[in-house]
């Protein structure tokens, strides 16, 4: 009974404030939505027989059929212009973190989907011309053209040691791809590819090991952050840099910190601030927390939401930014009226 009675009271502990958080809620399961617009009347949400359902002005359309044990992920570009589906086939049978999805694009609330291809992390670059994807059986980025019906690229990672490895990448130009890529000594880099004369670029070589990086762009400009995987006191850092004068020494530090934060870098929720996951202390009780922080990009100071602890993953969705933590998702930025929408 006392140990049951000071897990219960742990838990409480943890999450104190937990209740301060508003919560998605919707007619739909929230479990089974894949994404939804920031006026809530458009969903894309999965049935259990796998089937993807999209769910607009009072009725619904079935876009893809999977069968059981299939999966979506859903992500938009430029505002909801277009979406990127994948599509895992039976993804809980395989227990394969490299098994490679069904890439499928469509304007947002469309019916029609253009199948682009199998990987993982598809992105679109250059107002939607292009699509990137990464194939991780052959170590290899795909870069297609999707203005101009068979111009494609291909970017053999030089990673000799770690199959698991997922690179960051981006278009900045139609004929240059920036891409983060791992050496023999297991350090990160950023690399700059022209897809002309096929000549390879060191932009940031980093000096640590077993860290990775992370890219995110914003219109103007890259911010990339570095972040231990292993040797937690390596601490951690965020960097920004003008995509017009791309070059190391134009990089400036506007976030650092001792801490192993986990990153997961939002850079267009808002154009003045730049949002992740790091590590602060609880006041009370001086332990490291998984929070929320948030960077302000001309004062460069952070800020922590100590309202939810022990986070693991942030989602940029329907002009929030949500938590999932313990089977719920909880709205940390952004309208917390979602409920009230006419959501389909």
């Amino acid at each position: 009974m006392i140990r049951l009675t000071l897990l219960f009271l742990f838990t409480l502990s943890a999450h104190a404030d937990i209740g301060a958080v508003p919560t998605l809620e919707t007619k739909q399961d929230v479990r089974n939505i894949r994404f939804i617009s920031e006026d809530g009347k458009t969903t894309y949400f999965q049935r259990r027989s796998g089937d993807l359902i999209l769910s607009a002005n009072f009725a619904s359309h079935v876009l893809l059929e999977g069968g059981q044990y299939t999966e979506y992920n859903i992500q938009s570009f430029q505002k909801n212009a277009k979406i990127i589906i994948q599509q895992f086939l039976q993804r809980h049978l395989h227990n394969n973190s490299r098994q490679e999805a069904n890439i499928y694009i469509s304007d947002f609330g469309s019916q029609k989907l253009t199948n682009v291809g199998q990987g993982i992390l598809p992105r679109l670059s250059l107002d939607g011309q292009w699509v990137l994807f990464y194939k991780p059986f052959t170590q290899t980025i795909w870069i297609q053209s999707l203005v101009s019906q068979g111009i494609s690229h291909k970017i053999k990672m030089s990673n000799p040691i770690n199959p698991y490895y997922w690179p960051d990448f981006f278009m900045r130009s139609p004929e240059e791809v920036v891409y983060t890529d791992l050496n023999k000594e297991g350090k990160v880099a950023l690399l700059k590819a022209n897809l002309l004369n096929k000549k390879t670029d060191i932009i940031y070589n980093s000096k640590k090991v077993f860290t990775k990086l992370e890219l995110c762009t914003s219109s103007q400009t890259l911010y990339w952050g570095e972040f231990p995987l292993q040797n937690l006191d390596q601490g951690s850092v965020i960097w920004q840099m003008p995509l017009s004068s791309f070059d190391d020494s134009k990089k400036e530090e506007i976030y650092s910190s001792p801490n192993a934060d986990l990153g997961q870098i939002l850079c267009d929720f808002d154009s003045e601030k730049l949002y992740f996951i790091g590590l602060d202390q609880e006041p009370d009780t001086q332990r490291l927390l998984q929070v929320l922080k948030e960077v302000d990009l001309k004062t460069k100071k952070a800020s922590s939401d100590m309202r939810l602890k022990h986070l693991s993953q942030i989602i940029q969705m329907a002009g929030k930014i949500i938590a999932p933590l313990n089977g719920r998702f909880y709205v940390m930025k952004g309208r917390n009226d979602f409920s009230k929408d006419q959501l389909e």
